[in-house]
């Protein structure tokens, strides 16, 4: 099914929520360039008002802590040095999207 990048997390055919998309093709076709123009967007309030964090994650810069143990928190607070000043958030209370990028690099 082909969808259009700014009603990608909207209701489908079924009125079931999408929760996990996956952009696949070979190298060169735009894949993390769609992902950045979704974040861009998101952060222009021009699409997906009802999300309330992005986090952007790439496996290249996830490759670094292999061997290492985190928990998604933790994962957070190490690549997000910000939010862990911020205090805790119970992000359960939030719509909270993660990209991870570059998953042909893992």
């Amino acid at each position: 099914m082909t969808i259009k990048c700014e009603d990608m997390f909207k209701s489908t055919l079924m009125n079931e929520l999408v929760r996990t998309v996956m952009t696949k093709g070979i190298g060169g076709i735009g894949k993390k360039v769609q992902t950045q123009k979704f974040t861009l967007d998101w952060t222009e309030n021009k699409t997906d008002k009802d999300i309330h964090f992005i986090f952007p994650f790439t496996f290249r810069e996830l490759n670094v802590l292999k061997g290492e143990m985190f928990n998604l928190v933790k994962l957070f607070h190490y690549v997000f040095t910000e939010s862990e000043e911020a205090g805790n958030y119970k992000f359960e209370d939030f719509h909270v999207e993660l990209i991870f990028d570059g998953l042909d690099e893992c």
